[in-house]
């Protein structure tokens, strides 16, 4: 009896509960004055003072948002906001419909020049999740393009090679005006385009460019967008440049854009050869590309490039001291709508290096009995080309369905010709190499209901190297067994195709305090390598040539599982299974992987966020890792796989904390990570002073810990802004060499500060103080190197029109110190398009720099060759 006076009363509760909960849907359009559509204003609905929900608009300014507790005589509230416009609040009463129309009009903030304070902490001003820099605020008149811009925003880190973090965090797009015309090629626009046409810098966090997961799901995203002078928008505008100098130096560039509503258009050219290379602003960084950002993902993998001349050690300069080049640019890039809900981007580029470098190097190999050593004395020459066009169509269906498709095509043939006297012989190597990469992605999201969204993402991709290889003369002749008169030239050609497919479906379900995921995924996968070593015009040696095959195909399940605790404490989960069925040459067989993951992440704007994520990680190895017999890398090492195929198991637990706060002008990224694994690939090497064959082979696994704290911040007492770094690496490996088997230990660590000073005075400054040091340890034998590197740049104003800028780097490294000094003399005529500046480079006339390298086993003492002193003046028409 008493079981069914609680069914009943329950009952009760549910049909009272019923009776007045309702659930109303409110949709309409958010738009300005000028009846344009605005995206990415926030809506959030609040029912009785409390926050019931809340969506952003996408890319038409459609929103639809849905009220799931709403009572009778509840009070219905609804506030848009979106940066430079004013807030809007409108208030609905109950009514006992489904679904009500609400549309907004937002009318612009006007801002007036008495509330800008040139303060450097009150230069920007936060909304949200965005974070607005006033760019003329950080510009002192040196600055040429974005590049320069961005580096003297707080927050914002400009990296060697281009890349652009913010805390510590990978961009994932640099927009302007809002659109992305250059996806993962950026640098092509951070590198190019005029500074001066930039009126504001945006930070965006919880970036998300696919409106259906924008509405679904917070992200983890940033991205960097560009606003434009007033100016400049609407009209063709651009600028010309050109310059003449000393040792026949020169530069020049033009630029062309046009920015309206319905299409952005930019030509960027450049040519010069004053170290500003070309290839590496387009040119991915190798290995395989995988970009997964919850439902949307690209997968990418480029082909194998076995033989390698241009093995240079880098001496980390920060402006390629040790280049000399010849270089070209010229980018096409555009994106129109090619209806309401339709976008086309295009990008098309065509890039050019003529480089030469030189150095000379004394290599130790820490083997037993004793160390070997050889010397190299190199010169290398490289003629690279990268033409390349991508297309990318974006639709936002009625049916709140996104398709995304995207194709690309990449033509790069390079030429490499590299002398090496090494041990009194001079060799000549040839190194031809042609590449293309062909990729094809679609992603498909589709939202099914409010809380559950269907992903769907197929690639095709194919890639392929082929390498023709000459050697003259035979410096293998012993070891392959020859006797006088020895044969002459080697001649090797390789041949890389890959090509892979893959098709994958996931669902993603959202519920009051959870959320899981759900996929099935497949994939193909055909690598080959094949080789033929010849010696002189003879026929090709067999044991010296490779046919490898490698097929795979894979079907796995994944599942993923978020709880939230709370708003602030989250759980998060995944585990992927997966069946590889595996054929190499002749041979089949099969692995199954495991891998799950499991993390907790806990953020609160006060103190910051924490995450701490423990993950496995099994893998099949590469095909290189499995050629059946030796293969020429250079001139004096040969590589081979092994036959059998054997996973690795990587476990690796991680932990980071992050805090901003750019209203205090105060940021941290830190991490700490330990990795091990239960078995490595490594090499079996036989090395001597002319060859090192070496041999993949199994080893003990290895394990590494890194951790890293950076940490930006801006003293208003001095006033200055500063970045301090701390990073710090051990690893420990098994290694092989000349039949002595033991553990490699490796430990670096770098420190640095740097700042930029802010003084209400003519003159500033820019500075970094860096100290590294390394060591490595195998077989009782330990070297170590340590080195002192540091900038000081005086900016001086001398006037609105006069900027001089004299840049200072010293290194200091095992006793030897140098200095470069270079200078800029800016002049900016006030109301005038034109503008001049006058550099001059290595003005101490540094011939040489010397360095020391430590990786794993061997040691390397490298002097470089130095673009020596020259100046050149550049005169630049903006229009």
């Amino acid at each position: 009896m008493k079981f069914l006076i609680k069914k009943y009363t329950l009952l009760l509760i549910l049909i009272s509960y019923a009776g007045h909960a309702q659930n109303i849907a409110i949709k309409g359009q958010i738009y300005n004055t000028d009846k344009a559509a605005i995206i990415n204003a926030s809506i959030v609905i609040y029912v009785d003072g409390l926050i019931d929900g809340y969506v952003y608009s996408n890319d038409l300014g459609y929103y639809k948002i849905k009220s799931k507790s709403l009572k009778k005589n509840d009070t219905l509230k609804l506030v848009v906001n979106s940066l430079g416009y004013k807030s809007v609040t409108k208030i609905i009463s109950s009514q006992e419909v489904k679904e009500i129309v609400q549309d907004f009009i937002l009318e612009e903030k006007v801002e007036e020049l008495n509330e800008v304070v040139l303060e450097a902490w009150e230069k920007m001003k936060v909304s949200g999740d965005t974070v607005t820099f006033r760019a003329d605020t950080y510009m002192n008149g040196s600055e040429q393009v974005v590049e320069d811009l961005l580096k003297n925003l707080p927050g914002i880190e400009v990296l060697k090679d281009g890349n652009i973090k913010v805390n510590g965090k990978s961009i994932d797009k640099l927009l302007i005006e809002g659109d992305d015309l250059f996806d993962e090629k950026y640098k092509l626009l951070s590198k190019n385009l005029d500074a001066k046409n930039i009126s504001e810098v945006q930070i965006l966090s919880n970036f998300e460019d696919n409106p259906v997961l924008k509405s679904f799901q917070e992200s983890d995203k940033v991205a960097i967008n560009l606003t434009l002078n007033e100016d400049k928008k609407n009209v063709w505008f651009g600028n010309a440049s050109i310059g003449v100098g000393s040792d026949e130096r020169y530069s020049g560039s033009i630029n062309v854009g046009l920015l309206k509503k319905k299409i952005k258009f930019f030509n960027l050219t450049n040519f010069n050869n004053t170290r500003n290379l070309a290839v590496s602003q387009v040119k991915n960084s190798g290995g395989l590309n995988i970009l997964d950002s919850e439902a949307e993902k690209k997968f990418e993998k480029e082909s194998n490039t076995i033989v390698d001349i241009n093995n240079v050690v880098d001496p980390n300069f920060s402006d390629n001291e040790d280049v000399f080049n010849n270089s070209f640019l010229n980018s096409l890039a555009l994106v129109t709508n090619l209806s309401e809900r339709t976008k086309l981007r295009s990008l098309n580029y065509y890039v050019l290096d003529k480089i030469s470098k030189q150095n000379t190097n004394i290599v130790q190999y820490f083997a037993t009995p004793e160390t070997v050593e050889f010397s190299e004395e190199k010169k290398i020459t490289t003629k690279d080309i990268f033409l390349a066009t991508e297309l990318e169509i974006k639709h936002f269906s009625k049916d709140n369905t996104y398709f995304k498709y995207d194709f690309s095509f990449e033509n790069n043939p390079t030429i490499t010709n590299g002398n090496v006297l090494t041990n009194n012989n001079m060799i000549f190597q040839v190194q031809d190499d042609e590449k293309y990469n062909f990729f094809n992605h679609l992603n498909i999201t589709k939202s099914l209901k409010e809380n559950k969204l269907l992903s769907v993402y197929a690639y095709y991709g194919v890639n392929h190297t082929t390498q023709n290889y000459t050697v003259q003369p035979n410096v293998f002749n012993e070891q392959l067994g020859g006797n006088p008169p020895r044969l002459t030239r080697i001649k090797q050609n390789t041949n890389s195709p890959l090509r892979y497919t893959g098709l994958s479906a996931e669902i993603i379900s959202k519920y009051k305090r959870s959320e899981l995921g759900f996929e099935l995924s497949g994939g193909l996968e055909n690598d080959e390598i094949k080789s033929s070593f010849i010696l002189d015009n003879q026929l090709p040696v067999d044991s010296l040539s490779n046919n490898t095959n490698f097929r795979t195909a894979t079907l796995s399940v994944s599942g993923s599982y978020t709880y939230y605790f709370s708003q602030k404490l989250k759980l998060k989960s995944s585990v992927n299974i997966a069946q590889n069925y595996l054929t190499l040459n002749d041979d089949k067989s099969q692995l199954f992987f495991f891998n799950p993951q499991i993390g907790l992440a806990y953020k609160k704007d006060e103190i910051g966020s924490f995450g701490l994520n423990y993950r496995i990680t099994n893998n099949q190895p590469p095909i290189q890792y499995l050629n059946e017999n030796f293969i020429l890398k250079n001139y004096r090492t040969f590589t081979k796989g092994l036959s059998d195929i054997i996973p690795t198991k990587n476990q690796s637990l991680n932990l980071r904390y992050t805090y901003k706060s750019f209203e205090k002008l105060f940021l941290i990224n830190s991490f700490f990570s330990y990795s091990f694994s239960n078995v490595n690939y490594g090499f079996e090497s036989i090395v001597d002073k002319t060859s090192s064959f070496n041999t993949y082979k199994i080893l003990e696994g290895g394990d590494m810990f890194n951790s890293n704290l950076g940490i930006n911040s801006y003293l208003k007492s001095l006033p200055l802004s500063f970045r301090l770094n701390i990073f710090q690496s051990w690893s420990t490996n098994f290694v092989d060499v000349n039949n002595s088997l033991g553990i490699v230990k490796n430990y670096n660590s770098n420190y640095r500060l740097q700042g930029t000073t802010y003084l209400n005075i003519p003159l500033n400054f820019k500075f970094h103080l860096q100290f590294n040091y390394s060591t490595g340890e195998f077989d009782n034998q330990k070297t170590s190197n340590d080195y002192i590197e540091a900038s000081l740049n005086p900016i001086l104003e001398l006037s609105d029109k006069w900027v001089i800028e004299i840049r200072n780097d010293f290194y200091s490294i095992n006793n030897n110190n140098f200095l470069f000094t270079n200078a800029e003399i800016n002049f900016n005529p006030i109301k005038s398009k034109w503008s001049y500046q006058l550099i001059g480079s290595n003005l101490s006339n540094i011939q040489e720099f010397s360095n020391v390298y430590i990786s794993e086993f061997q040691s390397s003492k490298s002097s470089f060759r130095i673009v020596p002193r020259y100046f050149i003046l550049n005169a630049k028409y903006r229009f």
